[in-house]
């Protein structure tokens, strides 16, 4: 059925009774039925004082604020089907359509960030040769954020979207964050006839979010540079500019707060036997109610060290023909100690995750930027900008005892770190198969037996990523486009799960959902005395158990290759067209200029045939290491479109 032959959400054949499937919902009932209204205002800008000391010594300081607050209203409509309807139950598979109860939520989110600088800025001619410049100074940053959220459930009057129209108690959740971090720091650049150069830093900060007493961390930094274009004239080489760089650096970084000490949370005790939950605060008649708080299920770590990350680079960049032709490459090499990261705990410690340093990572790879342009007249110019950048991760070290780490997991599928493997592999359950490659099934039910172990579906990490720019401006206009191409890697995706489920996946149409054996496949014969004998299977998919052979729970041996999705994709991220206005127009204004565009961005997407899903760039699982899983059933990407005036006095 096309889409938008749904948009009629009240029709008789795609209403809440008699829509094709109990197991999911008219996508336009939510649309027109549910919303939310989200409502900020945020003040932010920064305030600069500069003092010249002397002739080589100025004084600055920069205090900047960010301060936003939100309220957020969320509401879903109540309904049901009715009885004896299609959802209610008189469907082949006698499924009911779960009630959707109603809820509202309602909350308010305040956000702060302040950063204060002082800065001693310093430059020295020492001879005719050499010269010294640089900066001694401090930096102060606090911020932090409040939630608080109060939603309520079983709405008693549809429509009505009031925290007090239920029976039920509103339950609220409140999440306050602050972290304070101090740093002082120093850099000094020393310039050798203006083309060679030798910049050191160095940087000592404190941060609030490691343990008291162990929270300083030091990080220094040294490059070097020539200009051999300024050493030697290369202008007969037709080489406008030239130059090669070293550089050997360390960063640190701290946590997210709260990450030390164990932390409380109200209580939700299981009764043994009961199938029950005790959950707090108890109702206790006239004493107004009992509270109760147990410690979180993460166990924090008091000996947490901040990560140090040690970079080595190299590289050279090169213009040609008067800056026509430009090339920057970089090679590096970044090894990270220490990541800060929560795993899963042994069952026997009474918590599901422990906060730990990570172990050792290593990064390696080459950038490449080329820019150049092809055409330039008096009234026309063409240019265009490439980059190129191949990036192979190694996970060197674990915490001591440990070969491997779940990082994240959805059902079966898996997504680990290995010692010795890529950042973020994936491993699933696959079909068992005989000595000849064979699918082995089961003769009871026609679908594949699971391997005893799991099996290698790829990694996150990509084989290399692609940027291509192309301007072009003639006399007052620019036109403008952004290509992006990303190739190699996988992601698990949780949409692709929910299409399989209902059967709107493409790959569920196989043999037009008539009865089939899956190729190329056996039984297996126990002999009795430790041997197999393999037969051909003649055990058939039966219309009855089409639905379920794409679906985990029941075929779990051949569900995740429908579910971990080749990462591949090729964007048109951005058209600009942009048109400056005569500044003849702009006089009586006094303005300096003035410009008027319109814009798209990730207005197509082209993606391989193992992935005909979704777009692999959205992620509802954070934007840490745990995003590079993937995605769970989360919204499509969105296309942009706009206008903009800009006016310059």
């Amino acid at each position: 059925i096309p889409i938008e032959e749904l948009q009629d959400y009240k029709n008789t054949y795609f209403n809440v009774d008699n829509y094709f499937t109990p197991f999911a919902e008219n996508p336009y009932y939510p649309l027109h039925e549910n919303s939310s209204q989200f409502k900020s205002n945020r003040m932010y800008g920064n305030v600069e004082l500069k003092y010249q000391a002397t002739n080589w010594l100025s004084l600055m300081f920069q205090q900047g604020a960010d301060i936003s607050n939100a309220t957020d209203k969320i509401w879903h409509a109540k309904n049901a089907p009715s009885p004896g309807s299609w959802n209610d139950g008189a469907n082949p598979e006698g499924a009911q359509r779960q009630a959707d109860v109603g809820n509202v939520v309602e909350g308010s989110e305040k956000y702060f960030e302040y950063d204060s600088k002082l800065h001693a800025n310093f430059e020295r001619t020492i001879n005719a040769d050499w010269g010294v410049n640089g900066l001694v100074g401090l930096n102060y940053n606090d911020r932090g954020f409040r939630t608080l959220y109060t939603s309520v459930e079983d709405l008693t009057i549809p429509g009505f979207y009031n925290i007090s129209n239920s029976l039920n108690q509103p339950e609220s959740v409140e999440t306050e964050s602050h972290r304070r971090l101090i740093g002082l720091y120093a850099s000094a650049t020393f310039a050798y006839k203006n083309y060679a150069f030798l910049t050191l830093n160095a940087r000592n900060d404190w941060s609030s979010t490691l343990p008291s007493g162990k929270n300083s961390y030091f990080y220094p930094s040294a490059n070097l540079a020539l200009v051999f274009s300024d050493m030697f004239d290369l202008s007969s080489a037709k080489i406008s500019f030239l130059k090669f760089r070293a550089g050997w650096g360390q960063t640190g970084q701290d946590t997210d707060p709260y990450r030390v000490l164990n932390i409380l949370r109200s209580a939700n005790i299981p009764v043994r036997g009961g199938g029950t939950t005790i959950t707090f605060p108890l109702d206790n008649g006239d004493l107004g109610g009992v509270s109760g708080f147990s410690i979180d299920n993460t166990l924090r770590n008091s000996e947490l060290k901040p990560e140090i990350s040690t970079e080595t680079e190299l590289g050279a960049e090169m213009r040609f023909f008067s800056n026509r032709l430009g090339f920057d490459i970089t090679y590096y090499n970044k090894v990270s100690k220490d990541q800060i990261l929560p795993i899963d705990a042994a069952p026997s410690s009474g918590y599901k995750f422990r906060i730990v340093n990570f172990g050792k990572l290593r990064n390696r790879g080459i950038e490449l930027a080329v820019n150049a342009t092809p055409v330039k007249t008096a009234t026309f110019n063409w240019d265009i900008g490439y980059t190129f950048a191949k990036n192979q991760n190694v996970v060197l070290e674990l915490p001591a005892g440990l070969s491997q780490i779940e990082l994240e997991d959805a059902y079966d599928a898996k997504f680990l770190a290995k010692v010795g493997e890529p950042l973020g592999i994936f491993t699933a359950p696959v079909p068992k198969t005989d000595p000849q490659g064979r699918i082995i099934v089961n003769a009871d039910n026609g679908y594949a037996v699971p391997a005893t172990t799991d099996a290698y579906f790829g990694t996150s990490q990509r084989d290399f990523t692609m940027g291509l720019t192309n301007s072009f401006n003639y006399k007052s206009f620019t036109f403008g486009f952004v290509l992006d191409w990303r190739k190699g890697g996988v992601f698990y995706s949780g949409t692709a799960d929910l299409l399989n489920f209902t059967g709107n996946a493409y790959n569920t149409t196989y043999n037009d959902r008539k009865p089939f054996i899956i190729p190329n496949s056996v039984n297996e014969i126990d002999n009795g005395d430790g041997t197999f004998t393999y037969v051909e299977n003649t055990t058939p998919i039966t219309e009855n158990t089409v639905d379920d052979y794409f679906y985990h729970t029941s075929n779990k041996a051949m569900s995740y290759y429908n579910r971990i999705l080749d990462k591949s994709f090729v964007k048109l991220r951005e058209v600009t067209f942009t048109w400056q206005l005569p500044k003849e127009w702009l006089s009586s204004i006094k303005s300096t200029g003035a410009s008027i565009s319109l814009f798209g961005r990730n207005l197509y997407t082209w993606l391989p045939k193992g992935n005909r899903t979704i777009d692999p760039e959205v992620s509802n699982y954070g934007n840490d290491l745990t995003s590079e899983f993937g995605e769970f059933r989360t919204g499509p990407s969105t296309r942009t479109f706009g206008a903009s005036l800009k006016v310059s006095f």
